[in-house]
Parts: structure tokens; sequence; C-alpha cells
């Protein structure tokens, strides 16, 4: 069962980063993080960390997948651009182990789904 955790970020500067690692320790393994910008009046947003960066464009990409059924396209410059690059760089630092271990988890979880579609026609 998908459990969704919605994150509004309006004036939480000064917690959010620690709302979001809390979020990425959790153990279950069907969860969604949205985070939700309500046009804050400080810095919420640019204060977010590298791995809170790097959690939502996870979140970006498993969504893509799984509300199109298939892998982002290299043809679609917005998809290549905005996701196609970031799976590749994700890739390599995999394969080179230099991959921090809860960001391997998740990203090793989104590649087997990403693989489940991997055949689709990305032109359609």
């Amino acid at each position: 069962m998908l459990i969704s955790i919605i994150i509004p970020i309006y004036n939480v500067s000064s917690y959010i980063e620690r709302c979001l690692q809390s979020v990425m320790r959790q153990t279950y393994g069907e969860i969604e993080c949205l985070i939700v910008d309500d046009a804050s009046p400080d810095d919420s947003i640019e204060g977010m960390t590298q791995d809170e960066r790097w959690l939502e464009r996870y979140i970006e990409v498993k969504e893509f997948i799984e509300s199109n059924h298939r892998n982002p396209s290299r043809y679609n410059p917005e998809e290549r651009f905005k996701y196609c690059n970031w799976l590749k760089h994700n890739k390599k630092l995999l394969n080179a182990g230099e991959m921090k271990e809860d960001r391997r988890v998740l990203f090793e979880n989104l590649l087997e789904m990403g693989e489940k579609y991997r055949r689709v026609n990305q032109h359609e």
C-alpha cells in the first residue's frame, strides 16, 4: 500500500531539513513524498540540502515512471534534461560505488521499476 506524505513548505526554513531527513529515514518502502511550495516568503526551498534536492528529484522521476508507465525518453528534450541526465549521473555513481547507502537502496528500487517499462514505446 502506497503511503503519501505531503509536506507544505511555508515559513519552515528553520526545520525543513530535519523534516525531510526524517522522511528519508523511513524503512517502509512504498512512500511518496510530495513537497508543496506555498509561495513561502522565507528561504525554505532555497535552504534545502543536497540530500533533500536529491530526494525531490528521485520522487519526480518515480512519479513520472508510475504515471506514464514508461521510462523518460532521451529524445524528448524536456524529459532528457529533467530526468534522463539525473538517472545517468546516478547510475555512474552507483556503478562506481560512490552513492550513499540510503540513496543506493532507493535508486536501485527506481531502476527495478524502470526495468518493467524498458521496452515501452516512448514516442506514443
